[in-house]
């Protein structure tokens, strides 16, 4: 799960949190909104907490390997994330920064970067 301190394990029945891995540590950010993928990695999206008013591209789209591995996946910045969605056959993602209001579609692989960015 992830929490302002980080990315943990979270057990609900007894609100035990096992950390995980730090997550943007030196930024004003958040993270925001995340999904599984068909590999079992957790892809996980990242939110300015000011962006409203500085309007900075800060936040970083990363994935959690199952061995464990933080990755930033996305070469640019960006203010809000949301939609993280895969396709069917798990090789597309698709992907949102919240602010400008188009949702992009990228080719995805469990490993690697995102590419193949469209609209």
């Amino acid at each position: 799960m992830g929490f302002e301190s980080g990315l943990a394990w979270y057990d609900p029945a007894t609100q035990q949190q096992d950390k995980i891995c730090d997550y943007e540590p030196d930024l004003n950010t958040r993270p925001n909104d995340g999904k599984c993928d068909r590999s079992g990695n957790f892809v996980i999206g990242s939110y300015n907490k000011n962006h409203r008013e500085d309007k900075e591209n800060i936040a970083g789209l990363w994935r959690l390997s199952t061995s464990l591995k933080l990755e930033e996946i996305l070469d640019y910045r960006f203010r809000c994330s949301n939609s993280i969605a895969f396709s069917k056959g798990g090789n597309l993602m698709y992907f949102c920064d919240t602010p400008t209001r188009e949702i992009y579609r990228f080719t995805y692989s469990p490993k690697g970067k995102l590419s193949n960015k469209t609209l």
